[in-house]
């Protein structure tokens, strides 16, 4: 299995890991900066790649257990063993130039030279993305290499009875070396990649903004919550062979989550991972009723606002003594669609604000602050 498609395995595997790490990214950066950037987000996630690449690297291809029984790989403990190979077996003679391709053809080179791009990308990342200095990027570097070697040599945590892959000191010492590389050579690679700290400025300011994404985040981060006790009540409730009822129990928690909550905090709980809280338009302080007429009317009137209009065409349709099903099935959803689009076009493209912000007197702000950067190198 050749290197490159192992990195092609490795870029068919990556969305599944994206999908599980994208929430908890949006989260940590809305809770942080109050933004998500499209430019931080491409480094992370090629960060990312990068870091499945190299452990697929490490790991494939995977043989066959049975295979696996009879082999008899130890390890590796003499340092710079690669070096001596090199000498003794090399066919590279300085005079001559067409030995030089031959020579970066040979395993004991190409080995090397593999072990050392590895971490490079690795180093350069601690160095221009989290400031590390040398000495922490070194470690971080060796650490790495150690979990490659230890993953080899436990024949990928036991799940083999044996190891599969030779467990040379000499790879820990090229990849730490790579790291040193990588170090090194990071403020040439800063001069073509965004500058961290205009990117948290950047954040900062975007995060100083109470967005459509944002707003819709924090009420999904409010809901899946909702969610999550409901589930939770329903599985208390199995032991004690009780039927919760699913319309009383979403109406207490949901006045909790959204009303009870931000009448004492100013906020929901996904306003306080978001940075955002309900204040008046009136004056500084947003007043106790403001927010509960907001979030009354937006909970229990505003979102269930289909749920009604489908009901009362439903009641229409059962108490009248003609058959209204064609005309209903056709105005439901047109009225839906007219519905969204003026609210698309008001709210989100005027940017008008919401009938029951407009009410209640009150708005979205944001809690970030943006801090003062200093200028220099941040490497």
């Amino acid at each position: 299995m050749s290197y490159i498609n192992i990195i092609l395995t490795a870029c068919i595997f990556f969305p599944i890991l994206a999908f599980f790490i994208t929430l908890p990214y949006i989260i940590y950066n809305y809770n942080k900066y109050g933004s998500v950037l499209f430019v931080r987000t491409f480094l992370i996630y090629g960060f990312v790649l990068y870091l499945l690449s190299a452990y697929f690297l490490v790991i494939l291809p995977l043989p066959d257990i049975k295979d696996v029984v009879n082999m008899k790989i130890g390890v590796q403990l003499i340092p710079f063993n690669f070096v001596k190979e090199i000498i003794e077996n090399s066919c590279f003679n300085i005079k001559d130039i067409s030995t030089y391709i031959k020579f970066l053809k040979e395993p004991w080179v190409y080995q090397a030279l593999y072990n050392l791009l590895l971490t490079m990308p690795f180093a350069i990342f601690l160095r221009y993305y989290f400031n590390y200095n040398f000495k922490k990027t070194i470690m971080f570097t060796f650490l790495l290499s150690l979990f490659f070697e230890l993953t080899q040599l436990t024949g990928l945590y036991f799940i083999y009875p044996n190891s599969y892959r030779l467990f040379d000191i000499d790879d820990l010492i090229v990849n730490t070396l790579g790291g040193i590389v990588g170090y090194l050579i990071t403020p040439l690679i800063k001069k073509i990649l965004p500058n961290k700290k205009e990117l948290d400025t950047k954040a900062y300011i975007k995060g100083s903004k109470v967005s459509t994404t944002k707003r819709i985040i924090t009420f999904l981060i409010d809901t899946v919550i909702v969610i999550f006790i409901l589930l939770l009540i329903e599985l208390l409730s199995i032991p004690n062979n009780s039927d919760p009822n699913l319309i009383i129990d979403l109406i207490i928690v949901t006045f909790l989550i959204f009303i009870i909550i931000p009448i004492i905090f100013k906020t929901t709980l996904g306003g306080m991972i978001t940075n955002i809280k309900i204040a008046s338009k009136l004056d500084s302080n947003v007043k106790w009723y403001q927010i509960l007429f907001r979030n009354l009317l937006l909970i229990y009137v505003v979102i269930p606002m289909f749920y009604y209009l489908k009901m009362l065409f439903e009641y229409i349709n059962m108490i009248s003594h003609n058959d209204y099903n064609l005309i209903i099935m056709v105005a439901y959803p047109l009225i839906i669609l007219i519905w969204g689009i003026f609210i698309i076009i008001r709210n989100f493209i005027l940017h008008k604000p919401f009938l029951y912000e407009k009410l209640s007197r009150t708005q979205i702000i944001s809690t970030i602050k943006v801090p003062n950067q200093d200028s220099g190198d941040d490497c």
